[in-house]
């Protein structure tokens, strides 16, 4: 999936804890700076990390954590840019949510497979029709 023209979109990858989604932002990064496309990757744990409300790992952390990578990653989007985000985002309401939010032309979910699939720890709730593999 690599784009021919710089149209702002927001790719969002996600999926199980260690199931790859950092290593395949950082490849697909690469791949669009090798075309001379400079995106911009958000990475939940960095923005965990930076957010000045230090969140958890319950329901509701995991949704405020990912409502404010949406938030940031709609910003960055009006600004013009191709937006990578690697985060879990295991709820499907969740992903509704931010779809809604964000306009479903302007986002796309990407499941990476893999990780701790069946762990209570990261549970993630089926992929939704639609969303890449």
């Amino acid at each position: 999936m690599l784009y021919k023209e710089r149209t702002p979109k927001i790719i969002w990858l996600t999926g199980n804890s260690g199931s790859g989604k950092t290593h395949a932002a950082q490849t697909l990064f690469w791949n669009f700076v090798s075309q001379k496309i400079f995106p911009v990757c958000l990475d939940g744990d960095m923005v965990r990390d930076i957010w000045p409300i230090k969140l958890g790992f319950t329901k509701a952390d995991r949704v405020a954590n990912n409502m404010a990578v949406a938030n940031l990653a709609f910003q960055l989007f009006h600004q013009g840019h191709i937006v990578i985000v690697s985060t879990i985002c295991p709820y499907r309401e969740l992903r509704d949510k931010i779809r809604e939010s964000i306009g479903k032309d302007n986002i796309e979910f990407i499941f990476i497979a893999g990780g701790k699939e069946s762990s209570e720890e990261y549970p993630y709730e089926g992929r939704q029709e639609g969303e890449g593999k």
